[in-house]
């Protein structure tokens, strides 16, 4: 809950102003005790820019100043209401409706009950944004820390790719008139199928700045990084998603896609399966674009997951390593077992190189 604590000067020392200036006041977020540090340390963030943008106001117009006079008018008017009725009233439903500082406080906590995004405008002028990465990055149940999504940002490489979460053209309602044009080339210009290397040449961008871009929507919650789509990638039902029959996916799946339904379609991806696999050379190209465009859908609700095949390399230590690892065993045991350590022996007996294949389960990294 977010409550401000106002303090009003009774004396100006400037002859000039009628109104009293404000002098001090606190945004303050009343938390647990067992609350996690990094979301007190996000919430401490956002308190900051709230008291900036208001101080920077009180010192425009006096906002804050006008603000609290109306506050302690309506609880002046609430008071004497209860004194002539039946009992006590709570004065916030009668402050809502006259006080703009109440209601963007109000929405401020709402928002971070809700989704976790905070877009205001205090006095209707300045602006304030916020992101709550803890409500928006999450596996099943427990929350992704700050640390580890930083962390991950850093990992994105050419290779991968950019998915929107939401279209394009609502995701560019969404942005503010004053948002970098190169970050709406690049909402405009992405594609499921584009790797970012492709990516920032069709936007004529740096390749540098497509990462910070890619990074900041992806903080934000507004995209995901995965694999480009090709008939190679091997994706599999993900253990977090949601199969019910008549959840409001499989509605909002039917129609989207008419025709089809979601529990049949996810009943194909039960086993690791891969895009190739559902190519019909007889088909018409609509059906290929068609799957295409499910399979995103699928993507973006965390439906799915990919399976990657990584290559380990295990190299056999050099002639100077095992000679140095000869020393340290005893007389008798080198003796006994010196034809198993000379270079000879592992020459005709085992390969010099082995590789080990091994498929695991890795989700996009958001």
């Amino acid at each position: 809950m977010c409550q401000p604590s106002l303090q009003v000067s009774k004396t100006d020392p400037s002859p000039k102003r009628e109104m009293p200036t404000m002098i001090l006041f606190n945004v303050v977020f009343a938390l647990r005790a067992n609350a996690d540090p990094s979301v007190i340390s996000c919430l401490h963030n956002l308190s900051r820019r709230i008291a900036i943008v208001l101080q920077h106001e009180e010192r425009r117009c006096q906002y804050l100043t006008r603000e609290a006079k109306l506050i302690l008018a309506i609880q002046d008017e609430v008071s004497a209401m209860a004194e002539s009725t039946e009992g006590p009233q709570s004065p916030f439903h009668h402050i809502l409706p006259k006080c703009k500082l109440a209601r963007d406080l109000k929405e401020t906590y709402d928002s971070l009950c809700t989704t976790g995004v905070v877009r205001l405008h205090i006095n209707n002028w300045l602006e304030v944004s916020f992101c709550l990465p803890h409500k928006i990055h999450y596996v099943a149940t427990n929350f992704i820390p700050p640390e580890a999504i930083e962390r991950s940002l850093k990992s994105i490489r050419p290779y991968h790719a950019l998915l929107l979460l939401n279209d394009e053209k609502s995701l560019l309602n969404e942005l503010p008139l004053d948002c970098s044009p190169a970050l709406v080339r690049v909402i405009k210009t992405t594609s499921a199928v584009k790797n970012l290397q492709q990516l920032a040449q069709d936007a004529d961008l740096a390749l540098l700045q497509v990462f910070q871009l890619a990074a900041h929507l992806v903080y934000w919650g507004k995209a995901i990084i995965i694999y480009p789509l090709c008939e190679n990638n091997v994706y599999m039902l993900s253990p977090n998603a949601s199969v019910c029959l008549y959840s409001p996916l499989a509605d909002a799946f039917s129609c989207q896609f008419r025709g089809h339904n979601l529990p049949s379609v996810l009943a194909k991806f039960s086993l690791p399966v891969s895009l190739s696999e559902f190519k019909n050379p007889l088909a018409p190209p609509v059906q290929e674009t068609q799957l295409i465009q499910m399979v995103i859908w699928m993507l973006q609700h965390r439906l799915l997951i990919q399976l990657h095949t990584y290559v380990c390399l295990m190299v056999p230590p050099n002639e100077e390593e095992l000679r140095a690892q000869d020393e340290d065993v005893p007389f008798t045991a080198r003796v006994g077992g010196r034809s198993l350590s000379t270079p000879n022996a592992l020459s005709f007996g085992s390969p010099s190189m082995s590789t080990l294949f091994s498929a695991v389960q890795t989700p996009p990294l958001f």
